[in-house]
């Protein structure tokens, strides 16, 4: 384990142990451990899920289209149909 994930799980232990979410300082630990290592796999999920997208992407990409009728001629046929009612 690395220095920088030492201190992260050092400094919310303590929080944890200090707001009374964690009875001792090994239970904060523990919790913190197990709360770290999940927001690393759903940040790993994300990072996945954008690669996964950006591959789907590149294989066919979303492209806008015209629309085959101007807004002028789409109100017009609103007007009819509400003139007919």
């Amino acid at each position: 384990m690395n220095v920088e994930k030492i201190q992260k799980i050092n400094k919310l232990a303590k929080t944890l142990k200090d707001t009374g979410m964690a009875k001792t300082m090994d239970e904060a630990v523990k919790m913190a451990e197990k709360m770290i290592a999940k927001g690393e796999e759903a940040l790993q999920e994300e990072i996945e899920k954008e690669e996964s997208f950006e591959e789907e992407e590149k294989k066919e990409p979303f492209i806008l289209k015209k629309p085959e009728k101007k807004s002028e001629e789409v109100q017009e046929e609103i007007s009819d149909v509400e003139e007919e009612e």
